[in-house]
């Protein structure tokens, strides 16, 4: 079985090769394609795979509000990434969480064993930390704008 697998494994990435060997130079032809033709061929594969999951409209409402949300988030400069991990990871740290919350009887039986407290501390340093800072640049603001005529 296991020298299947390998087998398997092995012939799979000769293909991947042989196609990435034959289809590397179409592919590089897509860089010269203007970016609104390729915004919008993206935006359009993007909604019909949104309605092809439940094949309704209000999917695709969603997926275009969580879009301009995005875009909104660009144009002001938040960072994308923890907002991504959040709604990817969410649901599966709430299950953890739940699961978790099922075995304590206070908040503190969180963090009873060394390792569990040595994260939390960390956190808590992080939170703070980020905290001052943004306090501090907020007072930075305040002054400066309190110079400027």
């Amino acid at each position: 079985m296991v020298v299947s697998l390998y087998l398997c494994l092995f012939i799979t990435n000769l293909l991947i090769l042989a196609f990435l060997l034959v289809s590397t130079p179409l592919l590089i032809r897509v860089i010269h394609v203007p970016e609104r033709f390729l915004g919008v061929s993206v935006l359009a594969l993007s909604l019909v795979g949104v309605y092809s999951i439940r094949n309704q409209v209000t999917d695709c409402w969603i997926a275009t509000a969580f879009g301009l949300f995005g875009y909104v988030l660009r144009r002001v400069d938040w960072p994308l990434v923890p907002i991504i991990l959040g709604i990817i990871l969410g649901e599966i740290m709430e299950e953890k969480f739940r699961a978790s919350l099922a075995r304590v009887e206070t908040p503190l039986d969180f963090v009873t064993r060394p390792a569990a407290a040595t994260i939390a501390a960390l956190i808590a340093l992080a939170l703070l930390s980020h905290l001052v800072a943004e306090f501090r640049s907020w007072k930075v603001r305040r002054s400066l704008a309190a110079v400027e005529p």
